[in-house]
């Protein structure tokens, strides 16, 4: 089956960026390979995922990851980039997930309205528990 996740970056309620530099920081040593839109990424007995940002983008405004990586290193990977960036975790279902209380006032009125209140945390098991028992 498969799953998405998407981080979107936001100041005072409107797309903002980030440095393409931070996801080669948080992602760059585990792409197996890359395409035009899409980075297979590869993290051994951890599993595998594609993340799709595009090649020219920089700086970035969002990406996406298609059947996301159980292994914690990409996961320590998506909190570093939330962390950095004030960037908004969100999937299909009713939730998104800050990293930081202050990031919370950046989260357009129609996410918070669409999706709830932000869940603010930055521990790698809340947000798995939260994927899991909302997907």
């Amino acid at each position: 089956m498969s799953f998405d996740i998407f981080l979107t970056c936001f100041r005072n309620g409107e797309k903002s960026s980030f440095p393409r530099a931070v996801l080669e920081k948080s992602f760059g040593p585990y792409v197996k390979r890359r395409e035009r839109t899409r980075w297979v990424l590869d993290y051994g007995d951890g599993g595998a995922g594609d993340l799709y940002v595009d090649e020219d983008e920089d700086p970035v405004e969002s990406f996406g990851v298609n059947r996301p990586a159980g292994d914690r290193r990409f996961w320590q990977g998506i909190v570093d980039v939330m962390k950095e960036t004030g960037s908004v975790l969100y999937w299909p279902a009713r939730i998104c997930v800050v990293a930081d209380e202050s990031f919370v006032p950046h989260v357009p009125k129609d996410m918070v309205k669409a999706l709830g209140q932000p869940v603010v945390t930055a521990d790698i098991d809340k947000i798995l528990e939260l994927i899991r028992t909302t997907e």
